[in-house]
């Protein structure tokens, strides 16, 4: 029989490539999620306290890395340069959230990008593996049903490469997606606030955040 041990050999690595895309896609999805990022409890409890004199105080003492409010504090640190500098310092907060949401999704798409290399490179050892048998045991040259089974075995890498692949890089999409859309809604959300900050404190006009 026809030893396709050349391309046996990365199924391990792609097991492990397969492995740590599931466990990045369950926890991105675990963590991405709007009730979590941005509690309507948490959204309450600033709106309550967003009319006292010490607002921004206020925030920064219960502050807990919440996204929506580290985005709310930004903004109202920069209250004195002006709404020009509020906003911009509330996309910057944005940019840098978002940053952090994309945690391991580049991996994600490293990993998508790299199974079926690797399983094309065992499909591509297990044939030279095949036919170097052949070509050092002239018995086996018309052995066509363990020919078969050598380059069945080294496709075999292959298919496993790209049923981790697709998948992953759907995943990676649809989770970038999510990063986007969260930002967004997050962003909305602050504005919000910062309007009804205004109308508690009415030095320069709500009108002027839009």
């Amino acid at each position: 029989m026809i030893d396709w041990i050349g391309s046996s050999i990365l199924v391990g690595p792609l097991a492990v490539c397969g492995v740590l895309a599931m466990a990045i896609v369950c926890e991105r999805l675990w963590v991405l999620r709007l009730r979590v990022l941005a509690p309507i409890e948490r959204f309450e409890h600033i709106y309550a306290n967003i009319g006292e004199a010490n607002a921004l105080a206020i925030l920064r003492q219960s502050n807990d890395n919440n996204p929506l409010q580290r985005m709310l504090i930004a903004a109202l640190a920069s209250e004195a340069e002006g709404p020009v500098s509020m906003r911009d310092a509330l996309r910057l907060e944005g940019e840098l959230i978002a940053h952090e949401l994309q945690r391991f999704l580049s991996m994600l798409g490293t990993l998508a990008m790299i199974a079926p290399l690797l399983g094309l490179l065992g499909t591509v050892l297990g044939l030279i593996t095949s036919f170097s048998a052949m070509l050092l045991d002239s018995s086996q040259a018309n052995l066509t049903p363990e020919l078969s089974q050598g380059i069945a075995g080294a496709l075999f890498t292959t298919a496993i490469g790209l049923f981790i692949a697709i998948p992953a890089v759907v995943f990676h999409r649809l989770l970038l997606r999510r990063v986007y859309s969260l930002v967004v809604e997050l962003e909305k959300q602050c504005l919000q606030l910062l309007f009804a900050y205004r109308v508690h404190h009415p030095d320069q006009s709500p009108e002027e955040f839009l």
